[in-house]
C-alpha cells in the first residue's frame, strides 16, 4: 500500500476516490497494516478524496484478533464503509449496507416529530430545487425560508413531512425526488 500511495500523489489528475478491501485483500488475503491505514486516511484528508472500504470477510479471522476498520480510525469523515450479511447469515439474503460519514447523509431529525431535514450540498439553492421538485409533482419546503437571512450556513435543505403519507406514497415521492435533485444539482448531465 505504501508504494500505491506514493503513486497516487504522483498522478497528474487529482484522485477523488480509492476503493480498498484492507481487512482481506482478494485474491491473496493480505491485511493492510495499521500504519498503512493511517497513511491512507491522512492522504484522503489532504487530497479531499473518498475511501470506499469494502470490509470483505473481516469477520472471519482465525489466527489473530480482529483489526480496526478504516472507518473506525477515520477522524476526518472520508471513509464510506461497505459490508454485507451474505457470508455470516445466508447468501441468498442479499442484504448489504453502507456506513457513511455524517456529511454525506442529507437526512436528519428522524428521532422526533413528523418531518425530516434533508441537507443539500454546499452552494445548491434550496428554493430553486424545491421549485423543480414541485414541477415534478413532489412538494418540499426549503429551509432557507425559515431564516431571516440566507444562507445562515453554506448549505440549504428541505423539510420533508411524512406523517400524512403511506409508505408506498413516500417511496414514490423519493423515486421522483432523487432524479430531480441529481439533475438540478448537475444540469450539464455529467457525473
Amino acid at each position: 500500500m505504501g508504494s500505491i500511495l506514493d503513486q497516487l500523489a504522483a498522478v497528474p489528475e487529482p484522485v477523488r476516490l480509492v476503493y480498498t478491501s484492507p481487512s482481506n485483500q482478494f485474491p491473496l488475503g493480505a491485511t493492510m497494516p495499521r500504519q498503512h491505514r493511517e497513511r491512507l486516511l491522512a492522504w484522503a484528508e489532504q487530497a479531499g478524496a473518498w475511501v470506499v472500504e469494502d470490509d470483505y470477510d473481516s469477520e472471519f479471522r482465525y489466527a489473530a484478533l480482529p483489526i480496526p476498520s478504516l472507518h473506525s480510525l477515520d477522524a476526518g469523515g472520508r471513509v464510506v464503509y461497505v459490508g454485507s450479511f451474505s457470508k455470516v447469515l445466508f447468501p441468498a439474503l442479499r442484504i448489504g449496507y453502507l456506513v457513511v460519514p455524517d456529511r454525506v447523509v442529507e437526512i436528519g431529525g428522524a428521532a422526533t416529530g413528523m418531518k425530516l431535514t434533508a441537507w443539500l450540498p454546499p452552494g445548491v439553492n434550496d428554493v430553486a430545487m424545491a421549485e423543480a421538485a414541485a414541477r415534478a409533482g413532489v412538494d418540499v419546503y426549503p429551509l432557507s425560508r425559515y431564516w431571516l437571512r440566507f444562507p445562515p450556513t453554506e448549505r440549504g435543505g428541505f423539510l420533508l413531512g411524512y406523517a400524512g403519507y403511506t409508505p408506498k406514497a413516500l417511496q414514490a415521492a423519493a423515486a421522483v425526488l432523487g432524479p430531480v435533485l441529481r439533475q438540478e444539482s448537475n444540469p450539464s448531465g455529467g457525473r
